[in-house]
């Protein structure tokens, strides 16, 4: 069994070739939380979770300022978001790891002010930040979901809240 934990959500990864916590490796840019890999693709996870039990008590007042400016806020898609998945790329290319099946770069974002409006801007905006091709040698998927969307998409690996 293959139990991972990030930011107050538990996911299994028993069904998955491959897991590995990428950003506990990549210490040298920024990089995603996690890389699965599967016989056909691989999965790039990044989890932001704003849910006040994932908080700390003394943050918890400020997370639906925080989840909703960063929703209107380029350096954040761009600046952090990008960044991760162009840090990811730019180690594994430099340690002969990058991937040569497709990627799917996925970012999950727990909000409890994220509806499926905010959930298609930030796709939206993402796809334009990340071609589906580019100088990779692979296609490349981009999709920002929520926890229900992980579960339905990706229901090989479950995930839950954390209390």
């Amino acid at each position: 069994m293959r139990i991972e934990r990030e930011s107050g959500i538990e996911f299994d990864f028993s069904n998955a070739v491959s897991c590995s916590k990428h950003d506990a490796v990549n210490h040298v840019w920024p990089g995603v939380d996690f890389l699965v890999e599967e016989p056909a693709r691989w999965i790039w996870l990044e989890v932001k979770n704003w849910e006040p039990a994932a908080l700390p008590p003394r943050r918890r007042g400020g997370q639906r300022w925080s989840f909703l400016s960063k929703m209107k806020s380029n350096a954040f898609f761009a600046g952090e978001l990008r960044a991760k998945f162009i840090g990811t790329s730019a180690f594994l290319a430099l340690t002969d790891q990058h991937p040569v099946k497709d990627i799917v770069y996925i970012i999950l974002l727990e909000s409890p002010r994220f509806d499926s409006a905010l959930k298609l801007h930030a796709t939206t905006r993402m796809r334009g930040l990340i071609p589906r091709s580019g100088p990779w040698f692979v296609r490349v998927e981009v999709a920002v979901v929520d926890l229900g969307d992980w579960n339905s998409l990706f229901s090989g690996y479950p995930a839950t809240a954390l209390p």
